[in-house]
């Protein structure tokens, strides 16, 4: 029994990566200028292909996200580095493509399409698997038993939607990382260095999605809570207060620099000139934070189909735990709540709360690892540990089932216009592979160029 729980973890950090590969298959859906995951997706193509961020020669077929620039080039309006960590291993791939043409031929262009999505959603599946490690050795180094440490990552890593944005080309999985990363420094024996880690981090993420930086609003309220309660010394206050910052400044001067020389102006976002141009056409700027915040966290965590806690109903052990974890260390458990505070709050403000038609609440996805690190300190007794596991397995049923079968899917959620994506079809997978063995049948890559 002691070989195997040495082995498990190891096996089921494999495993998650395994399955995230091979689901990205049943995610390939170009076809829908709806999907905000396709900006992603042609942002990295040009970058990999083009050294630039714009998207005029994909601009068709870039999302519903497009935005025109001063100097008449087209961009899409997120966060830049998701499509940095996408151009890699696609860039990377071009290379597969050039000697495999010069000693074999030309490459099916079926083939090359579900290559072409195996190497835009590789940031997000290595992250995915990576988190899930994280999450195991926190749990481990924060004295929770190695099977208890197990079981929780298994609900994480397969029983939530972390699973299922693995398989896509969103930007939130890499976010999340860092933020827990993160987290996880500052919870060690508190060292200057780890403060600077943690800004890097905390910087990265906030350059592949602009709300983690929240994160660092809940530091500095950490860093307040030690010097008024802890006595911390001014000094020491000081420097690991600056140590965290100066990174995300650079990050916010990197952004900046973004700015001006795409869009003229180091002070002029994308979003802001989406927005600009949305009100001058009449359309979508209904979607400020105007929502009334009650409705949304109702909706981000317990809206029928859609609810975090619904999706992923062993979560609400975290409820349990963090009132556990709580006694064990106050500061890093007010840090997490922080945080998860931070973000629900921003986003239940939002009508588009959920983010679009996609599986579940994908802007809680950075919350997620929070939740499932205090859930583990409720596992206490058996019945809670049966009750959990029951839990989990529903859990890994829904999200599962969602990359089976799109189940369920957008066109569940309104009956007006949330049909326009569907997350996750096996179908839609099914029948390109069915196509490729049959040979009879080519289908256009829209990835590919011309």
């Amino acid at each position: 029994m002691k070989k195997l729980s040495n082995k498990l973890h190891v096996f089921v950090m494999f495993f998650s990566f395994f399955i995230s590969i091979l689901f990205t298959y049943s995610y390939i859906d170009f076809s829908s200028n709806m999907s905000v995951g396709v900006g992603h997706v042609y942002t990295a193509k040009s970058l990999a292909l083009s050294g630039d961020f714009n998207v005029d020669e994909y601009w068709g077929n870039s999302g519903v996200d497009v935005i025109t620039a001063f100097d008449g080039h087209k961009y899409v309006a997120y966060a830049p580095l998701n499509a940095v960590l996408m151009a890699i291993p696609y860039y990377g791939l071009q290379f597969f493509y050039f000697f495999y043409s010069k000693l074999v031929g030309p490459i099916n262009g079926d083939i090359s399409i579900i290559l072409e999505s195996l190497a835009f959603s590789l940031p997000s599946s290595i992250f995915y698997s990576l988190a899930g490690f994280l999450l195991f050795r926190f749990l481990m180094e924060s004295g929770i038993k190695k099977m208890i440490a197990i079981l929780t990552v298994i609900g994480f890593l397969f029983g939530t939607i972390f699973l299922n944005y693995s398989v896509s080309f969103f930007n939130h999985v890499p976010a999340a990382f860092f933020i827990f990363y993160s987290y996880c420094l500052i919870s060690k024996p508190k060292t200057d260095k780890a403060f600077l880690f943690a800004g890097i981090l905390t910087g990265l993420a906030f350059l592949t999605e602009f709300p983690t930086i929240l994160f660092s609003v809940a530091v500095g309220l950490f860093l307040l809570y030690e010097l008024k309660y802890e006595k911390l010394n001014v000094d020491i206050f000081l420097k690991r207060l600056s140590y965290f910052s100066i990174p995300i400044v650079f990050s916010i001067f990197l952004l900046g620099l973004y700015n001006y020389v795409h869009f003229g102006s180091p002070f002029l976002m994308a979003e802001q000139i989406l927005y600009q141009q949305k009100l001058a056409l009449g359309v979508g700027v209904e979607h400020g934070f105007s929502q009334n915040p009650v409705y949304g966290i109702w909706g981000l965590y317990f809206s029928p189909l859609k609810g975090l806690f619904l999706i992923s109903p062993f979560l609400l052990f975290s409820f349990l735990g963090f009132r556990n974890y709580l006694k064990q260390n106050k500061k890093l458990a007010i840090l997490g709540l922080s945080y998860i505070v931070f973000v629900s709050l921003l986003y239940s403000l939002w009508p588009d709360c959920f983010g679009a038609t996609p599986f579940g609440p994908r802007y809680l996805i950075s919350v997620i690892p929070f939740l499932a690190f205090y859930s583990g300190f409720a596992l206490k007794s058996k019945l809670n540990i049966c009750i959990y596991s029951i839990l989990i397995t529903f859990g890994v049923f829904i999200c599962v089932m969602n990359l089976l079968d799109g189940l369920p899917s957008g066109r569940w959620f309104s009956p007006t216009n949330c049909n326009s994506m569907q997350y996750g079809s096996f179908f839609k997978a099914n029948s390109y592979l069915m196509n490729l063995i049959k040979g009879d049948f080519r289908f256009a890559s829209i990835l590919l160029k011309g």
